[in-house]
C-alpha cells in the first residue's frame, strides 16, 4: 500500500512537470510570435530608412510613407508588448530598438515640422533628414537589433528544448 502510494505521487510529480513544460511552450509561443512581428518590422523599417540616401530618387515618396506608417506601428507594438517578450535574459534589443525608433520619430517630426514651415510637400524627406537617417542607422546599428532578436527567440527554444529533455529523463 505504501509503494502504491509513493507510485502515485511520482506519477502527480511527472504530471506536474509536463502540465508546466506544456503551459511554458505555449507561452513562449505567444512570445516568439511577438517578437518575429516585431523582427519583420524592424528589417522593413531598416529596409526603408536605406533607401532613402542622397540624392533624392524617384520613388523616395513609397519609401519615406512606409518608414513613416512602420514607424508608428513599432513605437504601438513595442508599448504593448508584452513584459516576458521584453524583459528576459536575451532581451538586449528591446531598449536598443525602443532608442531607434523613439530617434526615427524625433527625425520624421522635424522633418514635418521643417516641411510645413517652407510649405514644401512633404512627400520625400530633405537633404538633412536623410543625413538624419543614415546617422540613426549608424548609432543604433539595426543589424545587430535584428541579430539580438533572432538570438533571443532561438536560445528562448533551446532551453526549452533543454528543460523538456532534462524533465524527460527524470520519467
Amino acid at each position: 500500500m505504501i509503494l502504491q502510494g509513493r507510485r502515485g505521487d511520482e506519477r502527480e510529480r511527472q504530471q506536474n512537470g509536463l502540465l508546466r513544460l506544456q503551459f511554458h511552450y505555449s507561452w513562449l509561443i505567444q512570445v516568439n510570435t511577438e517578437r518575429e512581428k516585431i523582427l519583420r518590422l524592424t528589417r522593413e523599417i531598416h529596409l526603408a530608412a536605406g533607401c532613402l540616401k542622397s540624392p533624392a530618387a524617384p520613388g523616395d515618396d513609397s519609401f519615406w510613407e512606409e518608414l513613416q506608417e512602420k514607424t508608428i506601428e513599432m513605437r504601438q507594438r513595442l508599448g504593448i508588448l508584452d513584459f516576458g517578450a521584453s524583459h528576459r535574459a536575451y532581451d538586449s534589443w528591446f531598449y536598443q530598438l525602443e532608442q531607434y525608433v523613439d530617434d526615427l520619430r524625433r527625425i520624421i517630426g522635424e522633418d514635418y515640422e521643417f516641411q510645413k514651415l517652407y510649405k514644401l510637400d512633404g512627400k520625400a524627406p530633405v537633404d538633412s533628414t536623410r543625413t538624419k537617417l543614415k546617422d540613426a542607422e549608424a548609432r543604433h546599428q539595426p543589424i545587430d537589433i535584428l541579430l539580438d532578436i533572432e538570438k533571443a527567440i532561438r536560445m528562448e527554444f533551446f532551453e526549452f528544448n533543454k528543460k523538456f529533455d532534462d524533465e524527460m529523463r527524470g520519467r
